[in-house]
């Protein structure tokens, strides 16, 4: 009886040993991801989300003061086409945009609902010498995308 318990004591001392070296392993892993995938924030696009449904462009730019707003796309859900509360804008300037995001700490309501608002944020170029960082910066320049139809109302649905 002593000597089972002993080696399943034995299984277990050895279990949690591989566990744990497994679960550094994943931090490891993880963590050299992270870096690879680090972000840089675009600081003159603002993400705006947990915005009411009832948004509009005009209450957007009243909500957010004298920043003149030169661009704003609705996010909408992919299957459905509704919009589900999150919108990107672009002001006119990086310190405007700063302006903004000091202001959010005091936090910003439309409609009686509080809102958040960050900035957008893009990958920085990859180290491994591929066009990844080089694809990036020319998207960034052409934003909104091409097409893009500015809208004062969110699109509601197909």
């Amino acid at each position: 009886m002593k000597r089972k318990a002993e080696s399943q004591a034995a299984v277990i001392d050895a279990d949690t040993d591989a566990d744990s070296s497994s679960r550094s392993n994943k931090k490891s892993k993880r963590n050299a991801s992270n870096e690879n995938n680090a972000k840089v924030n675009i600081k003159d696009r603002l993400f705006l989300s947990r915005l009411p449904l009832t948004a509009t462009r005009t209450k957007v730019a009243e909500t957010l003061g004298d920043a003149r707003i030169k661009a704003l796309q609705w996010l909408t859900d992919k299957k459905t086409g509704a919009f589900y509360g999150s919108c990107i804008v672009q002001v006119e300037s990086e310190r405007k945009g700063e302006e903004i995001i000091r202001s959010a700490k005091s936090g910003y309501r439309m409609d009686k609902k509080k809102f958040r608002i960050s900035f957008c944020q893009r990958r920085a170029a990859s180290d491994d010498g591929g066009d990844n960082g080089a694809e990036k910066s020319k998207s960034e320049s052409a934003w909104p995308p091409p097409g893009h139809v500015e809208k004062e109302y969110p699109p509601i649905g197909k």
